[in-house]
């Protein structure tokens, strides 16, 4: 941080060191030109003075007939204000140029301060991730009971750590089985999982009239420990298949907050593989392509 800073010092320096070199670049071509024009100015006054002593010297007559008969030409008559014309012009040119200069230098400013503002935020982000908690599953999912006929009964346990450098608080988990019957959706089970627990950390659960909200729920998980969760509360249990059970998933989500008050959620998904049949409950498990992922406040769907 300090070394970017120390960066950016010293190009400000550079550009408002140029700056005031143009300044004072410009300000020398203006004294030049005021003396210039000045210099001309006299040389007209005198030439001025010069062609009147003439004009008294001659008859008056003659004067007379001279500024009547002939015409002066157009160039000879406007040739006294060319000068203040184009110092006028001269002098716009260079009030713009400095106004473009000045304009400038302010978005490149504005530029500087605007990706050293970029700058702190990435190295305080970073300074937060590092010390905070982190929460997540601790190896695999393990499988309890599985069984399809007379009736379903599924269950498992698994274990979150907080890998962080902070405490967990209000940790909430949430989790449950999906199996294959008439209606099972493991994708929409996956996009709602996170959301009870969220609700139960930040004490946010809605309730019905009369009933009072009891807020924020949820323990302590210091940095480096364990603690041991059931999937749901206990083994599943639902109308008997028809047939064997051919695939289940264990899709869960715990939320909790960290040290700076801010709310985070870690989901995973586990699968029975495919390469196992007929399942049984020491199938192997595997991570789902989808859902194992982690967010701040409302899990992606």
């Amino acid at each position: 941080m300090d070394y970017v800073t120390r960066q950016f010092i010293v190009l400000a320096r550079k550009l408002r060191d140029e700056f005031h070199k143009l300044s004072d670049t410009l300000h020398r071509d203006l004294s030049h030109l005021s003396e210039s024009v000045e210099n001309l100015n006299n040389s007209i006054d005198k030439r001025r003075e010069t062609d009147k002593e003439t004009d008294d010297a001659q008859p008056s007559v003659a004067i007379t007939d001279l500024r009547t008969d002939v015409p002066i030409p157009v160039d000879i008559r406007t040739k006294k204000t060319k000068p203040e014309w184009a110092w006028a012009i001269i002098k716009s040119l260079l009030e713009a140029g400095g106004i473009a200069a000045v304009v400038w230098y302010a978005c490149v400013t504005n530029s500087m301060w605007k990706e050293m503002q970029r700058q702190t935020k990435i190295q305080r982000d970073a300074s937060i991730n590092q010390e905070r908690a982190w929460v997540g599953l601790n190896g695999s999912v393990i499988t309890d009971v599985l069984q399809a006929m007379p009736k379903v009964r599924i269950g498992g346990r698994y274990s979150i750590e907080n890998f962080g450098h902070g405490p967990a608080l209000k940790v909430f988990p949430n989790s449950m089985p999906v199996w294959e019957y008439k209606g099972a959706d493991y994708r929409k089970t996956a996009e709602m999982v996170c959301v009870p627990a969220i609700e139960f950390a930040t004490g946010t659960v809605p309730y019905g009239p009369g009933v009072s909200n009891p807020g924020p729920m949820g323990y302590t998980l210091f940095p480096g420990q364990i603690h041991d969760e059931q999937i749901g509360d206990g083994p599943w249990e639902g109308e008997g298949l028809t047939k064997p059970m051919q695939h289940f998933w264990f899709i869960g989500c715990v939320a909790y907050l960290d040290q700076f008050k801010a709310v985070h959620w870690t989901r995973f998904c586990m699968e029975s593989s495919f390469t196992h049949q007929p399942i049984n409950k020491d199938t192997p498990l595997q991570f789902c392509a989808l859902y194992n992922d982690a967010g701040d406040w409302e899990p992606k769907k």
